[in-house]
């Protein structure tokens, strides 16, 4: 097998040079590299507010290295509410709340979006 080597970029750095075009919906499917890729959006995050959809897997988050604490952190400040993307019921913004959802090695498709 052949490796193949790419440049990463953040996604600021890449909708800096399309300005011209408002980000409504992001689909995060990075399996537990969340916190990574949102420590790149935090204009996004911050300026367009659009709608997030990722799978929530707690467990995948602390291989990575992660938290369910660092991850609300990215949204929370810009006053980002989770929604279960099954029943479309609002989720608690706790971490330790939030985690006693999510059955041990299962995970949650969320939707993140400002109430």
């Amino acid at each position: 097998m052949q490796t193949e080597s790419a440049r990463a970029r953040s996604l600021d750095s890449i909708l800096s040079e399309r300005a011209d075009r408002k980000v409504q919906l992001v689909k995060l499917d990075v399996d537990g590299f969340e916190c990574d890729v949102l420590r790149g959006a935090t204009s996004l995050l911050r300026d367009t507010r659009p709608i997030f959809v990722m799978e929530l897997a707690p467990y995948v988050l602390e291989e990575r290295g992660a938290s369910l604490d660092q991850l609300l952190s990215f949204f929370l400040p810009s006053g980002y509410v989770f929604y279960d993307e099954r029943t479309h019921k609002r989720l608690p913004l706790e971490a330790k709340e939030l985690r006693r959802l999510v059955a041990d090695g299962e995970s949650m498709n969320v939707i993140a979006r400002v109430a």
